[in-house]
């Protein structure tokens, strides 16, 4: 993973191996977004990590869904291609892909059909970007501390799907106490019941809170070890001493959600294995860690409304507030070179910089009310960047990819 991260030859080792470290434990988020500011690596990472599905031979899609694809190859074969839906990692995270190639389009070997939990575009995505200050804030990103925008919990900027799973056998004791998976329990209020089917086990698809039973069942005691008690609290008070105990298992503080899939596995009448497996959302909150790419981690210490934010001379509020003690100790400053080279390119390829006949048109258009034009060609200041880098035997190119299914639109200038 290291060399996903930029200016790292001017990186302190140690930042290195933590940003290396953090980025395997990095959560794959809900809506992932590609890097600005890359190595060109993220590509082939993506590859080789075997989390996206790759067209093995040249075809055309005829069905697609969220478990698997059809693929009409050019022998006129029909190609199964399984893909995997919301599975549970060895880190409770959720993996899941997703095709992106529709149906009726016609494909080529090597070429991308389903995104992974982590990829857009066939490249490598971990995190997001957002508009990151480096200031002191009233000390609540003091010591690593970390100050974010309500927006990034709003908008589900860093939010993450996780599946849990919660497992209860049944068993036997020693002094002959059996457990019975029923429905029929006494004592139980009627609404921790409402999502449990008629043998006790909780519906597919039903929403649990905290305290709902997945699975109602209860030990039945042996007769013979109360029977002198039961006869004594009879003959004295009148009562019925009962000869069994509730033993569900209810969902745990914390572990709202959805319950995505429900296994029932039996090895004999007495030995029952009931696995519960639930979706749960979280969005991003107070304690959580956050890390760049430079080991530039941190806690989150308050979430602030978007108003009471710092703001940019536009307006614009940041997103999130580092400290800047935080970087010159560490030699920690290509964070900053980082982030700055991702405004340094948005310059280059705007039309006001030097862009001769669209920087005409955006004048005469904005003096008479009309619709700004948007060139396909770059300006010149990029041109002039393309040239530089081939006279040193680089080769670059730039496309214009579409947002939506991330096919090339028009040749390589």
């Amino acid at each position: 993973m290291g060399s996903l991260i930029p200016f790292i030859e001017h990186n302190d080792a140690n930042r290195a191996l933590m940003s290396s470290n953090m980025q395997r434990q990095a959560v794959p988020l809900s809506r992932s977004e590609k890097c600005i500011v890359g190595t060109g690596l993220e590509r082939q990472t993506a590859l080789d990590s075997r989390i996206s599905v790759i067209a093995e031979r040249e075809g055309k899609i005829i069905s697609s869904d969220s478990h698997k694809m059809h693929l009409l190859s050019s022998s006129g074969k029909t190609i199964s291609i399984p893909l995997v839906a919301h599975r549970r990692s060895n880190k409770n995270t959720c993996m899941h892909q997703k095709p992106r190639v529709p149906r009726g389009k016609s494909i080529k070997k090597g070429q991308i059909l389903a995104e992974g939990a982590a990829t857009v575009g066939g490249e490598l995505a971990l995190g997001k970007n957002v508009l990151v200050a480096y200031m002191p804030w009233e000390g609540y990103n003091f010591e690593d501390a970390v100050l974010i925008s309500e927006r990034l919990v709003y908008e589900d900027i860093y939010t993450s799907f996780h599946i849990r799973k919660y497992e209860i056998q049944t068993d036997t004791t020693s002094q002959g106490s059996a457990e019975k998976i029923t429905k029929e329990i006494p004592h139980l209020e009627e609404h921790l019941l409402r999502n449990l089917d008629r043998n006790g086990i909780v519906r597919l698809g039903s929403w649990v809170e905290t305290g709902d039973i997945l699975r109602a069942n209860h030990r039945i005691s042996h007769r013979s070890l109360r029977k002198a008690l039961a006869g004594l609290l009879r003959a004295i008070f009148g009562l019925e001493v009962s000869t069994s105990k509730e033993t569900s298992l209810k969902l745990p503080i914390g572990g709202r959600g959805r319950v995505i899939d429900v296994k029932w596995i039996q090895r004999d009448p007495l030995d029952i294995m009931v696995r519960v497996y639930i979706l749960q959302k979280r969005e991003i909150k107070v304690g959580d860690k956050i890390a760049g790419r430079h080991g530039n981690k941190g806690i989150i210490s308050k979430i602030l409304p978007r108003q009471d934010m710092p703001y940019l001379q536009d307006g614009t509020p940041v997103d999130m507030v580092f400290n800047p003690l935080g970087v010159p100790s560490r030699m920690n400053h290509w964070a900053l070179e980082g982030f700055g080279v991702a405004h340094i390119l948005q310059e280059i390829l705007t039309y006001k910089s030097d862009h001769l006949i669209a920087r005409q048109e955006i004048l005469n258009a904005t003096i008479w009310g009309k619709r700004v034009p948007n060139h396909e060609d770059p300006p010149e200041s990029f041109r002039v960047l393309v040239r530089e880098l081939r006279s040193l035997a680089l080769e670059l190119n730039h496309f214009l990819v579409s947002e939506k299914n991330f096919q090339v639109n028009r040749e390589d200038v």
